[in-house]
């Protein structure tokens, strides 16, 4: 069975999902290179690379991103406090 990896392009970051375990990383479109390079060679040299433009994927990668966010937004309160 193939196994693929999809990346997708979302505002200004370049994700990834894997839907055979759910996992979702990014990075800023500046860093996109080293990016795909270690996502590709590093993490999932034995799975395929597709590039697409799907909404199911670039909505899964945004919320990861927003949550993110969200996050760093509520640990920077707590430590304000």
């Amino acid at each position: 069975m193939k196994k693929f990896i999809y990346l997708v392009h979302v505002d200004c970051y370049t994700g990834y999902f894997n839907p055979f375990n759910w996992d979702i990383g990014y990075a800023p479109n500046t860093e996109r290179v080293e990016f795909i390079q270690n996502v590709v060679k590093k993490f999932y040299p034995e799975y395929q690379i597709h590039c697409v433009r799907d909404f199911g994927v670039e909505e899964v990668v945004k919320k990861k991103i927003d949550s993110d966010k969200m996050y760093k937004l509520v640990q920077s309160k707590i430590k304000d406090k």
